[in-house]
Parts: C-alpha cells; sequence; structure tokens
C-alpha cells in the first residue's frame, strides 16, 4: 500500500509541476504562439504502435504517422511551432530514457536523446520559452531540466525519498 500511496504522490506532484510550468510558460499572446506551422496540427503520441499520429485540425484527418521511440506519452510544441518533443516511457526491453524531437516541415525525426545513465522514464513533457524542456519520471521524486541543444540535465526534486524516512 505504501508503494501504491508513493506512486500516486510522486505522479500527483509532478503532475502539478507540469501543470505550473505549461501554464506560465504561454505568457506571450495566443495569436503569436499559433504563428508557427505546427498551429494547424495536433500531434497525439501512440504509445502501443511507438509513433505520433499528425492531425490536421481543420479537417479533423490523420495525415502523417511518425516513428519514435518506445511508448511515447508525452508531447510538447515549441514556441515557433518548427519542433515536437515527445518523452518516449520505454518498455520492458528499453528503460526509457529518450526523448524524440520530430521536425514539423518535414514530420521526421531529427534528433533523439538519449540518457542512458538515469533511466527516468520519461512521462509528461512541458517547454518553457527557451526550449529548455521539463520532463517528469514516472519512477523517480524529480523533474528533469533538458536543455535539448547540448543534451545537459538539471534534476529537480520535486518528491520525498520514502525510502529514507
Amino acid at each position: 500500500m505504501k508503494k501504491e500511496n508513493k506512486t500516486y504522490s510522486l505522479l500527483l506532484a509532478s503532475t502539478i509541476i507540469l501543470l505550473f510550468l505549461i501554464l506560465f510558460s504561454f505568457i506571450e499572446p495566443v495569436s503569436s504562439l499559433q504563428s508557427g506551422s505546427s498551429a494547424e496540427y495536433a500531434y497525439v503520441p501512440n504509445e502501443k504502435t511507438n509513433d505520433v499520429s499528425v492531425i490536421n485540425t481543420t479537417t479533423n484527418k490523420v495525415i502523417s504517422t511518425v516513428p519514435v521511440g518506445n511508448n511515447p506519452v508525452g508531447v510538447a510544441v515549441n514556441h515557433d511551432g518548427t519542433r515536437v518533443y515527445v518523452t518516449n516511457y520505454g518498455n520492458d526491453n528499453d528503460l526509457g530514457y529518450t526523448f524524440s524531437i520530430i521536425n514539423t516541415g518535414t514530420d521526421e525525426v531529427t534528433t533523439r536523446l538519449v540518457d542512458e545513465g538515469k533511466g527516468i522514464k520519461p512521462f509528461g513533457v512541458a517547454i518553457a520559452k527557451d526550449e529548455t524542456l521539463y520532463v517528469s519520471s514516472y519512477v523517480t521524486e524529480k523533474v528533469y531540466a533538458i536543455n535539448p541543444i547540448n543534451n545537459t540535465i538539471f534534476e529537480i526534486d520535486v518528491g520525498r525519498d520514502y525510502s529514507h524516512h
């Protein structure tokens, strides 16, 4: 029961932090956020098929499907609409430490960031104006601030480690 409470508390704390990050990252007027090419598209992760559906929001039709890493769960579009960041949770064979970056002009994965030492099981993702990704972890009590250009990672403690009480 303690483990379930710990997992629930961790997910709740991570979700709350991500919601605040998302809320405060949209200080610009909506019109400037919608100026990028991605404004007319929705990017939806398909966890079971390891890809992202690109949906035209005018016609409500899937116009392409982009292969990404194992079990994609989180999606964030950068502020100029040129890149979509996808967190890949992983599976039993893949510990889950990849982030796919989709170029919205070509709908191709241009870079995949990997941090093999942490096994953070990335889940939710939000993006700041400077392109810093804030990624919640399914298995740790941290949010990770990731610079997608040089792949530096900064850990932010958001919860309590219940194994040390």
